[in-house]
């Protein structure tokens, strides 16, 4: 999380795999994600090579971004950088010398800077340790050239690992970290340091690729959230970083699944348990998805105890929500939707909303304490509604209040109902399954046969200028492929505007393609 370091700079520490500004004009940088988090206009002054994590400086205002541009350019900013490799250095301590006409230099230390203007660029490097198959290097670049540390280390025959573009074994990040910022700021001494990920101060563990996405999936959300790890906070700590492990921090627990087709080892078992103590997490569970037979199935592997199988309570931002493990497939909330979750508190007050879908109805549960006029809950299944007044109660909200309605429907049975009815809402979220099955009607819905139909009928049951918001995790197309198919739809609907909505940096990171597409269709 960011750091004000007085009023005119910001600390941050940027994870790998993000470059530091926008890499076009679809996805946010690092510097753009800041601004959304600190919600003020931030200066970028210096940058760090996408796959480098590390500390940053970033300025506040004009004036203060030309100083700091100046004692970056100027040399007066001292940089520390470590970085991993799996050759061995032929020195303890030497220094790497781009020269205009000597070409690439090598001295051993000690060596005195003489201050030759035909020097491109210059690092100083030293070996800190070395464990199993890797070694650790401290890096000092004393100029500022593009990826000036990365070729150095290559010269060095030490090359990043990695860092593949550059000579280095492939890995599941590159292994560089930009440790130490210390430079004068109107006259006073200022240090700014980002700690050591955990891989780089234990080695061995490198030798293990499996444990490495894991560890660097954690770190990252470290870097970006810090101060909701171990809160009673909900976020994901390992999406599609791990083609084998998702988890998710409900507040005091933490619910991690197995998505490869094959159950986990007993090493895997041990290494899950091992992750658990290193994050020190207390109360865990860990299960299994088979997937094939029963996408909606899961299997317990192991748990911490017989306490984290209980129902327990956490928040998402400020609202309370009941988790459950023995109630459904999922504990009770839908993670990746936190974002428009709180769209639709900001965007409630004194309007109609209809939940489709609902599930535990955490739509619903912002919706009311945003100040909604009217919502209404819709889903099939009758414990879920159940749940969802239970996440009414939590937040102190009265579910029979008369404000609001919960109808144990299908979301289209309702929707006909309320054009028959003229019911006209201002806002209607509308997050439907990819598939699923009415025993009762036997009718069964596919989300990429029948959502023309659903949007038509949500946009029927909208205000002029209400909005429809509209998501799938529908995996078949991508977010491009599901803009245009809903341009089409929308050609033939009175529809002023389709927006797509980004997806959160806890789950897809930058620029990955999401799983879950969220649209916002405001009505003419």
């Amino acid at each position: 999380m960011p750091t004000e370091i007085n009023p005119d700079l910001l600390f941050a520490e940027k994870p790998a795999g993000v470059s530091s500004h926008r890499p076009s004009p679809e996805h946010w940088g690092f510097v753009e994600w800041l601004e959304q988090q600190t919600q003020s206009s931030l200066k970028i002054c210096h940058r760090l090579d996408k796959e480098t994590s590390g500390a940053m400086l970033f300025a506040r205002s004009k004036q203060a971004a030309t100083e700091l541009t100046e004692i970056f350019s100027s040399r007066q900013m001292q940089k520390e950088y470590y970085l991993v490799s799996s050759a061995p250095a032929a020195y303890e301590n030497w220094v790497v010398i781009e020269d205009k006409a000597k070409g690439t230099l090598i001295k051993e230390c000690p060596w005195q800077e003489e201050g030759d203007p035909s020097i491109i660029s210059l690092t100083e490097f030293e070996k800190i340790s070395a464990e199993g198959q890797f070694c650790l290097y401290k890096a000092k670049p004393l100029t500022g050239k593009t990826h000036q540390v990365r070729k150095h280390a290559t010269h060095s025959k030490i090359p990043i690992l990695g860092d593949e573009a550059y000579g280095g074994e492939s890995f599941p990040r590159l292994m560089l970290h930009c440790f130490q910022l210390k430079f004068q700021w109107n006259g006073q001494a200022q240090t700014v340091q980002s700690a050591l990920p955990r891989l780089f101060n234990h080695l061995t563990e490198c030798e293990d690729r499996q444990w490495a996405r894991w560890v660097k999936a954690f770190e990252r959300r470290q870097r970006l959230f810090g101060s909701w790890l171990h809160s009673h906070q909900a976020i994901r700590l390992i999406h599609t970083d791990s083609n084998d492990l998702r988890a998710d921090q409900a507040g005091d627990k933490v619910i991690l699944g197995w998505w490869k087709k094959d159950t986990p080892t007993d090493i895997e078992k041990n290494k899950i348990q091992k992750l658990m103590e290193c994050y020190q997490v207390k109360d865990w569970v860990f299960q299994w998805r088979p997937g094939a037979q029963d996408k909606n199935s899961t299997e317990l592997l192991l748990h911490s105890s017989e306490q984290a199988m209980k129902d327990w309570t956490f928040e998402e931002n400020t609202v309370k929500y009941y988790g459950s493990l023995q109630r459904g497939q999922n504990f009770g909330l839908f993670l990746d939707q936190r974002q428009r979750r709180q769209w639709v508190r900001e965007n409630s007050e004194n309007k109609k909303v209809l939940n489709l879908f609902a599930f535990t109805g955490g739509f619903s549960v912002n919706a009311a304490l945003g100040g909604a006029q009217q919502v209404v809950t819709v889903d099939l299944f009758a414990k879920y509604l159940e749940w969802g007044k239970e996440n009414f109660k939590l937040n102190n909200i009265d579910p029979e209040d008369k404000r609001y309605q919960w109808r144990r429907m299908d979301s289209l049975d309702y929707l006909n109902f309320a054009r028959k009815k003229g019911i006209k809402f201002d806002c209607i979220v509308c997050d439907p399954p990819s598939f699923s099955r009415n025993k009762k009607s036997k009718k069964v819905f596919r989300v990429e046969r029948d959502f023309p139909e659903l949007i038509e009928a949500c946009m029927d049951c909208l205000q002029p200028k209400g909005v429809l918001l509209f998501s799938t995790n529908y995996e078949k197309w991508d977010l491009k492929k599901w803009q245009v198919r809903l341009q089409e739809v929308c050609q033939t609907l009175p529809v002023k505007s389709l927006q797509t909505s980004p997806s959160q940096w806890d789950f897809e990171f930058q620029n990955q393609d999401a799983i879950l597409k969220a649209f916002y269709i405001t009505k003419s």
